[in-house]
């Protein structure tokens, strides 16, 4: 079920991929993902309002979800461009990828988030 919600491989973290329509609203505390990143998510007809990303061992967070967020309380965030720098998501350029990493879609945003060791980062939807 966690892979419902959380996907982390083609260089990004992937948030709520395949929710069903079943729960256009929830949220979901300490999913784990690739990096040594700790999520908690909360949702509302199918967008994300809420999202706590704990960092462990620091670097760029590469984010693809559903609407937009930004910093608690700063600017809006940075959309992602490139290839993401952070070792644990570089893929060979025969890798198979089910779309380019930094492709906004229908909808979804990607966002890169510089995140330090053992730090704690807050992102509200855009009407919080």
């Amino acid at each position: 079920m966690s892979e419902m919600l959380l996907q982390s491989q083609d260089g990004l973290l992937n948030l709520l991929p395949a929710r069903p329509d079943a729960w256009a609203s929830g949220q979901v505390r300490g999913l784990k993902a690739r990096g040594g990143y700790t999520l908690d998510m909360d949702w509302q007809a199918g967008k994300l309002t809420r999202l706590v990303v704990q960092s462990a061992q620091g670097g760029v967070c590469r984010l693809r979800l559903p609407g937009q967020l930004r910093l608690a309380g700063k600017n809006p965030l940075v959309p992602a461009k490139g290839t993401n720098p952070n070792p644990f998501y570089q893929l060979p350029d025969n890798a198979y990828r089910t779309r380019q990493p930094n492709e906004q879609t229908a909808g979804f945003s990607v966002y890169d988030l510089p995140t330090e060791p053992g730090k704690t980062y807050v992102l509200l939807g855009q009407s919080e």
